[in-house]
């Protein structure tokens, strides 16, 4: 039996994307599977990682209770001090050391460096559990330079929900409609650049709850941008729809929901060729591009040929479907 423990957070209750829908999801596919959900504890920060870190202990007591061998865990906010599973690796470890733990991270080096400024710390939690999953090969090769066990990393790759999928003709017909989401590592100051010198298509940038980004982006006063605050899963889905490109500007990325719900999606790809991206996108489906230049270059051309776009979302429906939530089942259950 496997138990998942995973955190619920705002950002992502009661929708296809996040770690408690894959839970969730590979419970579906296992009926032996169990789950174990955190609530999202809203605190100042001391009481929130005080009260976070009392939940986590009781779970480790609870899974030591209900744990036999052939058994394993898998925490699914590993490397994450805020929200400290390391608390249960270690209980469970200690108690019964025959169970299998996993760790799953999925924190850019950036900011693993600020909660892991010390290589000892790091590995003292990499030697708390049997392996670390990662979404993408450069979050592993820096787990591995930091010091944590090469035989120990693990890259697999982020799901895309069965709620994504959609077959769809790629032909591009009108103006370029343009889609930009999310917001972990993105490049505010490039997008602006971007958009300010694209006149021939149209953006739709979603900004969700940030309303200092939407704030800031209202003050361009482009006629082919248009701004979203918060939009509901099934609005998302049907703006998406509407949308020939899904527009990347990263600093880092290390496995996405945004690119595999857009490649699911049947949206072409440009991205900023940073991190693990080429674990998910290459030539076939994607546009890379080094600096607002390239971006620039790159949608002006698409402008001028739309139809150079009809392969780039061909292909991206096709690659999508090797990051099935079906595809990642498989691979947990032969880990």
């Amino acid at each position: 039996m496997d138990f998942f423990v995973c955190q619920q957070w705002r950002s992502t209750r009661g929708n296809h994307a996040g770690m408690v829908n894959l839970c969730k999801s590979l419970t579906k596919l296992n009926k032996e599977n169990r789950v174990l959900i955190v609530p999202e504890i809203r605190l100042p920060v001391r009481g929130q990682t005080i009260v976070q870190s009392v939940y986590y202990f009781f779970i480790a007591i609870i899974l030591t209770l209900r744990l036999k061998k052939g058994d394993r865990v898998f925490l699914m906010e590993y490397l994450l001090p805020t929200h400290n599973q390391f608390i249960i690796s270690n209980i469970v470890k200690y108690t019964k050391p025959y169970i299998k733990c996993v760790g799953l991270a999925h924190l850019v080096p950036q900011m693993l460096n600020r909660h892991f400024a010390c290589d000892a710390k790091l590995k003292k939690w990499g030697d708390s559990v049997d392996c670390i999953l990662t979404f993408g090969s450069s979050l592993s090769k820096y787990l591995i330079n930091r010091g944590i066990g090469e035989n120990k990393v693990k890259t697999t790759f982020h799901y895309v929900d069965d709620y994504y999928n959609e077959d769809r003709p790629s032909n591009c017909k009108g103006r370029i409609q343009i889609i930009i989401m999310g917001g972990m590592q993105r490049d505010f100051d490039t997008l602006w650049t971007i958009i300010d010198n694209v006149q021939d298509v149209d953006f739709h940038l979603c900004v969700g709850n940030n309303n200092n980004i939407y704030s800031r982006f209202l003050l361009m006063k482009k006629m082919n941008l248009q701004l979203y605050g918060y939009l509901t899963e099934k609005e998302l889905r049907k703006l998406m729809l509407q949308c020939d490109l899904s527009l990347n500007v990263m600093s880092d990325t290390i496995g996405s929901n945004v690119i595999t719900t857009s490649m699911a999606m049947g949206l072409g790809m440009i991205v900023s060729d940073v991190g693990s991206i080429r674990d998910y996108c290459d030539e076939s489906n994607a546009f890379f591009c080094k600096n607002s230049e390239d971006f620039i270059i790159c949608l002006n051309n698409i402008s001028k040929n739309p139809s150079i776009l009809n392969d780039i979302k061909y292909h991206a429906m096709l690659k999508a479907k090797r990051f099935s939530i079906n595809k990642f089942h498989n691979y947990i259950r032969d880990l």
